[in-house]
């Protein structure tokens, strides 16, 4: 699906091409994406996998994003704030490849007396909102004016500090509201007598709140608690209604949402914007990075009850890439290319 959309962007179609909607694909894989963490979330059990689960979210992720941040500085010579944008861009795991697998893993039978399908959906789903918030936190370096990371007074910048704290502010905001909206009308739609009819409310509910809070999220100008609000929302549900989850009807709108996620994806790929003479160099970083995230990987699953075999299945399993890094990738080229241009008034000047 990825590489159809590609070619379809770079290949085919070219006159319908030249108009292609970037904010609606946009806007397609952040709902597609919303459906998948629902799914995620429903499928949440930390009983039993608390260590494992707190490993797998940080050693492969820290591992790639140090190994990337250092080989983007050796090979690039890039700002160190920079090289750390980047290396948390590389090491946010794909959520909408990693879930659906292991769900179809798990309802097969593969691994669930380790728990180690639903070990690894609860770290996925940690895994991105830590990259993205590790991301947010130097990328604000990177564009700060002042010496030392700091925004000056007179640029009207904030300070580094305050940027994380308002990123620990949204990602505890999204957890309560995510919680409080679980609990709130979870559990009279539970309390619903007709099943046909509670089965279609549980399944309007939890896609209306996938959908809507993103761009709740995005308005109120809380943009790190939409992915962590969409987990716990679904999580809270889950330890209402149990096996009665929407689930098998989630799981056939999760076929419709694929073609439109992966093929948005392959689409935002463009052909003309490529470097040839920066593949190579690119690669080379991707590798060092996917090495060291497999080594972290395998290290997370150390303990005696999983095989060596079960460790290496779960450090491949770590690798896929898609979502995050074609939302986060051109975040900082597009703003260090607004700020060489400068605003539109600054040019009329």
């Amino acid at each position: 699906m990825i590489i159809c959309g590609c070619l379809a962007r770079n290949f085919l179609c070219d006159g319908y091409m030249q108009h292609y909607p970037i904010q609606l694909a946009s806007t397609i894989r952040l709902i597609c994406l919303s459906i998948i963490l629902l799914r995620g979330g429903l499928e949440l059990d930390f009983e039993g996998k608390g260590l494992t689960m707190v490993l797998l979210t940080l050693l492969p992720q820290m591992f790639e994003a140090a190994a990337g941040a250092v080989a983007t500085r050796l090979i690039l010579d890039y700002p160190w704030a920079i090289c750390f944008a980047h290396g948390f861009t590389l090491a946010a795991v794909s959520p909408a490849v990693v879930v659906p697998s292991m769900m179809v893993l798990h309802k097969a039978g593969y691994g669930v007396k380790k728990g180690i399908p639903t070990t690894t959906i609860a770290a996925s789903s940690f895994d991105d909102i830590i990259a993205i918030t590790a991301f947010g936190i130097f990328f604000t370096i990177t564009f700060n004016e002042a010496p030392g990371g700091v925004a000056s007074e007179e640029n009207g910048g904030d300070s580094v500090g305050f940027e994380v704290f308002m990123n620990i502010v949204q990602l505890v905001t999204g957890f309560a509201i995510g919680m409080l909206l679980g609990y709130g009308v979870g559990k009279p739609i539970h309390m619903i007598k007709s099943e046909k009819c509670r089965k279609w409310s549980k399944l309007i509910w939890v896609m209306a709140v996938a959908i809507a809070m993103p761009f709740a999220a995005e308005y109120s100008g809380f943009h790190e608690s939409k992915f962590v609000g969409i987990i716990f929302f679904g999580y809270m549900c889950f330890k209402l209604w149990g096996e009665e989850k929407p689930e098998h009807a989630l799981g056939q709108i999760w076929m419709f949402c694929q073609p439109w996620l992966f093929g948005t994806v392959g689409a935002a790929v463009l052909f003309e914007d490529i470097n040839p003479g920066d593949l190579g160099t690119g690669l080379i970083i991707i590798f060092i990075g996917l090495a060291f995230r497999w080594i972290g990987a395998y290290m997370a699953f150390c303990e005696k009850k999983y095989t060596r075999k079960e460790a290496a299945f779960v450090a491949f399993a770590w690798i896929p890439k898609a979502t995050v890094q074609a939302a986060l990738g051109g975040m900082v080229l597009a703003e260090a290319q607004k700020r060489l241009a400068g605003t539109p008034e600054e040019n009329t000047q």
